[in-house]
């Protein structure tokens, strides 16, 4: 091959490749932590470190939050009229809400390790999150900030005010029925999230599996919770009842 011939492929080659990364730069990649509104008209999802919502049949996408912080885990308030997210702004995952449709965030936590918001309540009057804090003195059997097992299920007013221990209990990504009776969450795991398909004890469903802690003498004072468990073991589903339902 003539050296012309040679020079002028890697040209074709270069513009090529520079029109595929531009293409690439351009195409959004990583949309994390999809949450679609109750009505199903549109989608706040976490892309580069912040929230963004666009409508469900498509369209441009409008950030919800600043850049310069990271913010994640967008969860919707049963009218679709507020977002609730967690946001390090002040160095930790704290709690925020903002309106969906945009506007000044307020933060609703301040406490010094992260905290992830998972539903509102049914009434849209309060947020629940999981955060490790102390929990029960007789019932949280997880040190603080020792893992997941060491989070406690909270919940905090809309409208500001004291947050209080729903759980003292792991439980992840919570959510109160629509009568407010049963609390269907999923507990926490010892197998390790990324590596799929273990094999050890440790993921299987036996002793090692976490139960829910739901006695009369918890907050919630549970009385009468299920295990479901999944084809892997990997995590286990708890359903608490309600008492004051």
């Amino acid at each position: 091959m003539k050296p012309m011939s040679r020079n002028f492929l890697l040209s074709i080659f270069a513009v090529a490749l520079a029109a595929a990364s531009a293409d690439a730069a351009d195409r959004p990649l990583w949309l994390r932590d999809p949450a679609i509104s109750p009505d199903g008209t549109h989608i706040a999802f976490r892309y580069r470190g912040q929230i963004w919502t666009v409508r469900a049949a498509g369209g441009e996408a409008t950030p919800l939050t600043p850049a310069g912080m990271h913010a994640a885990t967008p969860v919707w308030s049963p009218d679709g009229k507020t977002i609730a997210f967690s946001a390090d702004r002040f160095g930790r995952m704290n709690v925020y809400v903002v309106d969906a449709d945009g506007g000044e965030a307020k933060r609703h936590t301040w406490y010094s390790a992260d905290e992830r918001p998972s539903s509102f309540t049914p009434d849209g009057k309060a947020v629940l999150f999981a955060s490790p804090r102390l929990g029960s003195a007789t019932e949280t059997f997880a040190r603080p900030h020792a893992s997941e097992h060491s989070s406690q299920l909270y919940q905090v007013p809309v409208e500001g005010g004291r947050e209080t221990l729903v759980l003292p209990n792991a439980a992840l990504d919570a959510r109160w029925d629509a009568e407010g009776r049963f609390l269907l969450y999923t507990s926490a795991s010892i197998e390790q999230q990324f590596r799929k398909h273990q094999t050890s004890s440790a993921a299987r469903c036996g002793s090692t599996t976490p139960k829910a802690m739901c006695t009369s003498a918890s907050p919630a004072a549970c009385t009468r919770a299920a295990t479901l468990y999944g084809r892997r073991g990997a995590r286990s589903i708890i359903s608490a009842r309600n008492p004051a339902r």
